[in-house]
């Protein structure tokens, strides 16, 4: 009885260290500057474009894109790099 035990427990803990290591790994990706560079590029070019105005679809299509980029800025961690971004 006490090896099951001890087989459940060591099969529970394999599934959480699967689980939780590619989360984790993912979090800590940081981008580099010429990565965070770009992406505030792109991030200041689709602000640019709603800023001039246009169609309701056209202008809907720009947020997204702005919202995009600006996810992956935030999953890169390109707050790192704010001083040099400027």
């Amino acid at each position: 009885m006490q090896v099951k035990n001890r087989l459940i427990l060591l099969c529970n803990l394999l599934i959480i260290s699967v689980v939780i290591s590619p989360a984790s790994a993912a979090a800590k990706k940081q981008g580099t500057l010429e990565e965070c560079q770009y992406i505030k590029k792109r991030i200041e070019h689709f602000t640019e474009l709603r800023r001039s105005g246009g169609s309701s679809g056209t202008m809907e299509t720009w947020k997204k894109h702005r919202a995009r980029y600006k996810d992956e800025y935030s999953d890169l961690r390109c707050t790192k790099w704010r001083n040099k971004l400027r």
